[in-house]
């Protein structure tokens, strides 16, 4: 029986065997690899090339469970693009689409290298942002830095110049609460305080020590 070790015959050439079994391994491989792009496709959001809702759903509270496990912050930021809907009647969906990949890849060029940061499109114009082993304060200066950036960007569209500003809201795992449903509630009720307050902001979600209420604060 063929142990996936090549058998040349009297002539120095592959029998019959050999032939069927490396087509066997190649039709093997072929379809693992198909199987790999379809799953990397179904996660990737195709407009923007970030990872989509689906990757964020199945990775979310993996993530937040294992910073729960080992005792680490954990940061997670909801960011909107202010006045999409606007700026889409204004300037059309084709330059709508422009400015949701051109925010992606400022999201791209927040990651910091083996911090373990994962960026998504959650939908529309809405994008999550969580930071592994990184206190809210520490990620504050880092999503601040990146509202400044959007803020101060001139987008080139068809040479037409083009701005935009985010709003972020804020919560850290163990913090605020180390229920991940929870979590992502407070960082988009401080969201919620972002568009309620002017919009183009950063807000922390933070508990009073004393009367236990949420209260923000603002950035920006």
């Amino acid at each position: 029986e063929p142990d996936g070790t090549a058998i040349l015959d009297a002539l120095g050439r592959f029998t019959r065997e050999d032939v069927s079994l490396l087509q066997g391994i190649a039709d093997q491989s072929a379809v693992s690899l198909h199987k790999s792009r379809l799953y990397s496709a179904s996660i990737t959001d195709r407009l923007t090339g970030l990872h989509n809702s689906r990757y964020f759903e199945d990775t979310y509270y993996e993530l937040v469970a294992k910073a729960v496990v080992e005792n680490k912050p954990l940061t997670l930021s909801l960011v909107d693009i202010d006045h999409f809907k606007q700026f889409n009647d204004q300037y059309g969906h084709k330059a709508g689409d422009f400015i949701l990949k051109s925010v992606a890849q400022c999201f791209q060029d927040l990651k910091r290298q083996g911090r373990g940061d994962h960026c998504y499109r959650y939908g529309g114009e809405e994008f999550c942002v969580v930071m592994s082993d990184t206190p809210v304060d520490e990620a504050l200066l880092q999503l601040e830095e990146f509202r400044q950036k959007i803020a101060a960007q001139e987008f080139d569209y068809n040479g037409k110049i083009l701005k935009v500003t985010v709003s972020i809201g804020m919560a850290q795992c163990g913090y605020h609460s180390k229920d991940a449903r929870v979590l992502f509630n407070l960082a988009d009720d401080a969201l919620y305080e972002c568009k309620r307050n002017g919009r183009n902001q950063v807000r922390i979600c933070k508990p009073d020590a004393e009367t236990k209420e949420t209260t923000e604060t603002k950035v920006g």
